[in-house]
């Protein structure tokens, strides 16, 4: 006892960091993986599925561009299904290849147009879940318009 009493300083500084060392180099508790899964009804968090909303009242238009090719679409919407935990709607304008070209929030109706549209283009209508970090979108199906 009488010795490590009488360590002094020197050796309450040297045992401090040999304490700080081992909690440094031996924190295998700093990479540990912590998991929580929180359900409300069919909704865990960090996944979630939204369906398509049905019953969409739209309004799609496709003319020509002049002799280009290319095509003026737009699409109206005059209303939309509703689809639970839904806090969004979005239009979105895509091409032959499924790939959006543009998106509009709905609030509750919106238009979209493009002037560059080319054969095969059309438009899905899909449910959004936002929160500050994440958004979930349904998938739905394009409706071809040109």
């Amino acid at each position: 006892m009488r010795n490590v009493r009488g360590i002094g300083r020197r050796g309450q500084g040297m045992l401090a960091g040999a304490i700080a060392a081992c909690l440094i180099a031996g924190a295998p508790a700093a990479n540990a993986v912590f998991i929580r899964t929180v359900n409300a009804g069919t909704m865990a968090v960090g996944t979630h599925t939204l369906a398509a909303p049905t019953g969409n009242a739209v309004v799609p238009q496709c003319t020509p561009n002049g002799p280009t090719g290319k095509y003026r679409l737009t699409v109206t919407v005059t209303g939309h299904g509703t689809v639970p935990k839904a806090t969004h709607y979005v239009l979105t304008l895509r091409d032959a290849a499924g790939v959006a070209q543009s998106t509009t929030t709905l609030t509750p109706v919106g238009t979209d147009s493009s002037s560059n549209a080319t054969k095969g283009w059309g438009y899905t209508i899909d449910a959004q879940y936002r929160t500050a970090s994440t958004t979930w979108s349904s998938t739905s199906t394009p409706i071809t318009v040109c």
